[in-house]
Formats: structure tokens, sequence, C-alpha cells
């Protein structure tokens, strides 16, 4: 298993990397057909696809070290301006190992001479490798915040399945002290005429709570189901010997079908107290099962007064009420157990349920799924402390590119003193750059609201992809042609000048769709945090509530074993321990309503526990009986 695990990340590496190449290939070689497009004079092809192959090779790497960076800085930063300042290292060596190498494959694979000098260089591709920096930076954030959404989303399936396995064993806690409680009536008539008889009906419900506390998961087959119900019939036989017959017509191909434990006894149950409680002759009930259509169907049906009559055509007991439950939980809301008149007479209560059969080898997850899964908690994503006169985007946008601008502008600046070019103005440098800004501050609202409204989604990729793609062409080209028609009309929009203004454009298209899906991915993380915070309360109490029930059983355990004792010479005093146990399931029964148990009725439980001990039916240190 653990070897299987390390493939498989391996195989999702190597899947993230060549998707990361691939990426920036597709990049770079979308930037070489548009230099091609754009010279004025032919360029040799196979020279600049080489290079632009090498580069592709260095920003894939480049990007795997920020986002790895990036991902440490997460973890220690507190706030952005500390953010920033941790990046802007990473981001000078990355412009310097950039313009290396650029420089070098230039050289090598062009066989141009080399005459810019290096700090130019580095000056004339910064405007590139910082927004190429902050699209990484930009994409590595989004896969966290996605990362840790999709973390929260396992972690609340696990939730929801540990929820629905204490809603179980709830729903099994309540059953036995009900059906118990039912149960006491045929041994306090039993003690005085009957001691013996009494004593085995005892042995009998002391063998269905060990049968019950014993087994484990949610499904046993419809072979041990029977076997399991069968303490309880034979019960049912010492109390009704010349009245009652329980018949078996069960096919073959339904013996190892699964079904819900502890399902049959309810039914059977509800037809003796319901259907035959009426009928003077003879009553009988037929168990039978079989497969249709892919579904196991399992029937009890009564020759009973029907369900015209009385409490059983309602069906709203504890323990039908509480067969249905289990099936909601287990097999969806479907309608799976039915009621229905017998044409013959009396009553047929019918489940139906999927078909399924034990594997040879049990699967680990659904073994896993059977048990309680304690939850841990997922890795928390650090929040990032951000100024508040940074919060609203209608601020935040101006001041992000007037400041985008102002860099601009400097860039402009440096490169021309390094080349000892003829200086141009400083009004019309400060006018181009802060107009480009100012287009892109336009601009920007509008590519946010597109990635909120239409987020890359697996069921829309296709959709979502083409709009992109257009998105993606589009901008670039609204904010040159604007640029040209503002600031240099002169110059046609085909002009070499403007090559890299497209080059950066597209990656500043791609980095504010990254933002704003990263600002959808925190909506649907923050709603599935509070999900996961509701569900966490859930789980607490309804485990909480199971494992109060679940000690239920032990004390009926031991007052079980303490009145078959008394019951084989004393009628009087058994009587009195049956009166305890009764009031003591009682209270047992109050507290499976929708309060649950409370503190209240916590006091009433250890009183009526106490009233056990003092009548001798209740030792906590009994040894029981096999």
């Amino acid at each position: 298993m653990k070897g299987d695990n390390a493939t498989l990340r391996s195989l999702r590496t190597l899947r993230g990397s060549a998707l990361l190449f691939a990426a920036w290939l597709a990049f770079f070689w979308l930037q070489a057909a548009m230099s091609i497009a754009l010279a004025q004079q032919s360029l040799s092809r196979a020279p600049l696809l080489e290079e632009d192959f090498v580069l592709a090779v260095l920003w894939a790497a480049l990007s795997a070290g920020i986002a790895l960076w990036h991902r440490y800085v997460r973890s220690i930063a507190r706030n952005l301006l500390s953010l920033v300042a941790l990046h802007v290292p990473m981001l000078a060596v990355a412009a310097w190992i950039d313009t290396v190498v650029s420089r070098i494959a230039q050289v090598e694979l062009t066989g141009a001479k080399q005459l810019v000098p290096f700090l130019a260089s580095v000056v004339y591709y910064a405007d590139f490798d910082v927004v190429a920096y902050i699209a990484v930076v930009a994409v590595a954030e989004t896969l966290l915040v996605r990362s840790a959404l999709l973390e929260r989303q396992r972690l609340a399936k696990r939730l929801e399945a540990s929820l629905s396995r204490a809603r179980l064993d709830y729903l099994e806690a309540q059953l036995q002290p009900h059906f118990l409680f039912n149960s006491l009536g045929a041994v306090s008539e039993l003690a005085y005429d009957a001691p013996a008889a009494a004593g085995r009906v005892l042995r009998q419900l002391t063998a269905i709570f060990k049968t019950a506390l014993a087994r484990k998961g949610d499904e046993v087959t419809l072979g041990e189901e029977i076997v399991g119900i069968e303490p309880y019939l034979e019960i049912q036989r010492i109390r009704f010997a010349d009245w009652l017959t329980i018949d078996y017509r069960v096919d073959d191909a339904a013996v190892d079908c699964l079904l819900p434990r502890f399902v049959l006894q309810p039914l059977v149950e509800n037809a003796i107290r319901h259907g035959l409680s009426g009928r003077r002759a003879a009553g009988k009930i037929d168990i039978s099962a079989t497969i249709e259509r892919s579904s196991l169907l399992v029937r009890v049906a009564d020759n009973g007064v029907g369900l015209d009559a009385g409490s059983f055509a309602v069906g709203r007991g504890i323990g039908l009420a509480n067969v249905r439950d289990r099936l909601a939980i287990l097999y969806g809301d479907d309608d799976r157990l039915r009621l229905t008149s017998n044409t013959s007479g009396g009553a047929i209560a019918e489940l139906t349920i999927p078909a399924r059969r034990r594997p040879a080898q049990p699967d680990v997850e659904s073994a896993a799924d059977g048990a309680v899964v304690t939850p841990i908690e997922a890795t928390e994503l650090r929040g990032i402390h951000v100024p508040s006169m940074l919060r609203r985007p209608w601020m935040t946008i101006p001041i992000i590119w007037f400041c985008c601008g102002l860099l601009w502008t400097q860039q402009s600046v440096m490169y021309n003193m390094l080349r000892h070019r003829a200086q141009e103005s400083w009004l019309e440098m400060i006018r181009t750059d802060m107009t480009s800004a100012f287009i892109w501050a336009v601009l920007t609202p509008a590519i946010l609201a597109l990635s909120r409204r239409l987020p890359m989604q697996r069921d829309s990729l296709g959709r979502t992809t083409v709009v992109y793609v257009v998105g993606c062409i589009a901008a670039p080209l609204l904010h040159v042609a604007l640029l040209h028609t503002l600031t240099q009309p002169a110059l046609p929009v085909s002009s070499p000048v403007w090559h890299m203004t497209f080059v950066v454009d597209f990656v500043i298209f791609w980095i504010l769709v990254a933002i704003g899906h990263r600002r959808v991915l925190r909506e649907w993380l923050r709603t599935r945090e509070m999900a996961t915070t509701a569900l966490t309360a859930e789980l607490t109490a309804a485990q909480a509530r199971a494992t109060k029930l679940q000690g239920i059983p032990q004390v009926l355990l031991h007052a079980l074993d303490g009145i078959a004792e008394t019951v084989r010479r004393d009628a009087a005093l058994t009587e009195r321990q049956l009166t305890r146990l009764g009031d003591y399931l009682r209270v047992a029964l109050e507290s499976t309503d929708e309060r649950g148990m409370t503190l209240e009725r916590e006091h009433a439980l250890a009183s009526a526990v106490a009233a056990l001990r003092e009548s001798g039916a209740y030792s906590p240190d009994l040894t029981l009986t096999s």
C-alpha cells in the first residue's frame, strides 16, 4: 500500500512537471510566433524556437522553485508586506538567472554577438521577469487555496461518514432497550407459573444482547441475520407454544445477500404485537426472501387483523421508525420499507434493498468506512493580514496600477541611461507608462469579474477554456490598441516595438485570472469551513448520544444475569426486579427522543441503576454467564 501511494505521488509529480513545462513551452513558442509575425525582416525560425525551448525548461524549473518558496513563505508570513519582502530576494535571483541563460542562449543558438551590457539586459527583461514571477506566485497561491479546499472537502466526507456511523450506532442502541422493554412482560408472566421457562427467556434475551454487541459492521448476510434473531423467535415460541407458527421461505440465492443487522426482529415484533395481538385463533408469520431485478426482497407476512386495525397501520413505533432511519442512512431516502395488506388477510412488511454480497477479500476502504472515523484537523492555510486601505477593490486596483506605472517609468529611464541613448522627456515616458497602467486599471475589474462568474471547473472546463483563450488574446490587443491610440498614434500596432508589451500583457491577463480564481476558491473554502464546523458540532453531539446509549446494554446484561438467578427461587423478588428494570428502561427509552441524553436524564438513569442494585438485580462486578 505504501509503495502504491509513493508510485501515485511520483506519477502526479511527473504529470505536474510535464504540464508546467508544456505551459511554458506553449507560451514561449507563442512569443516566437509573435516575434516572427511582427518582424520587419525575415527571422531564422529554428534557432528562435530552440532558444525558447531552453527558456521554457528554465522557467519550468524556476516555477517549481518559486512555488516551493511561496509555500514556505506562506507558512511564516503574517502580513502582506512581509510576504512581499520575502519574495523580493527570490525575484532578484530569478531575474538574474533568466538574464544569464537568455544571453547565453542567444549567443550559442543564434550566433548573435552580445552587445548589450549585462545590467541593461537585466533592466530590459525586468518587466517580464516581474510579471512572470507574480504569475507563478499567483498560480501557486491559487493551487494552495484549492488544495486546502480539497482537503476540507475530504474532511467533510470523513465527517459525514462518521456522522452516519454515529447515527447508526445511536439507532441500534435506541432499539435495544425498546426491544427488551417489550419482552419483560413475558418474563413477568412466566415467573410464577413456569420459572424454568422464564429463565430460558432471560437466557435468550442475554444471547440477543451479546450477539448485538459482538457484531461489527453495518451489514450482515441474510443467513447471519436469521441465525441472530433465532433467540428472539425462541422467546416467542416459549410464550406462545401452541398459538404461534413461524415459517421460512428463503431462496438459496438470497441467503448470502447483505442487509442491515438486527432489521428482521423489529418487523417480526411488529407483526406479533400489532398484527396478531387481536387474533383469537392461531397466528402464523411467514418470513420469505427472494432476488428480483438485482434487489433483495424480504417479506414478513402475518395472518393477523390487518392494516385497518389500530396502531399497525400507522407504523410509527420506535421499531419501524428505527428501521426506516437506518435504511435511509445506508441506502438513501427511497421508500425501502412498505406495509401492505395481505390478500389472504393480515399484513405484509416488505423490505427492498440492493442485492449485494460480501466480497471474497474485505475492501480496505469499505472496512474503514464501517468504523467510526475520528476527524482530523485539515492543514490550516494561514491568512495574510492586508492593510485596511487595500481591502477595498475600488481603492486597491488604482493604487497597485499607479505603482506599476511608476515602476515601468523607472525601468524605461534606467534602460535608456544604461544604453546611453538619447533621453526621452520624463513627461513623455511618464505619460506612456502611466497611460498603460491606467488602461490596465480599467480592464482589471472586468477580468476579475469574468473569473468570478466563470471559474474553471471540471464540468464546464471546455466552455470556460474557450472563453479565457479568447480573453487572453482580446485583452492584450485592446490594451495595445488603446495605448497606441493615446500615446503613439504614428507608430503602427504591428510594429516590433509592441512585441514585449504584448508578451507582458498576456502574462498580466493570466495573473488577473489566477487572482480572480483565488478569490472564488477562498469563498468556497470559507463556505466549506463553516459546513465542516457545523458537521463537527453535529458529529460531537451524535457521538456523545450514541456513546451514552451504548452504555445501556451493559447494564441490561448484568441485570438480566442477576434476574436469571432470582427467577429460579423467588418469583416475588423477580417481579420487583423486573419492575426496577422496567423503570430503568423507561428512562432509557425517553432518552432516545430528539432531546437525547440530557443531564437530568443522566441523573434519572443513575438513580434507576441504584434502584436495580438495591433490588439485587444489578452488580457491575457480576460475572456474566456465557
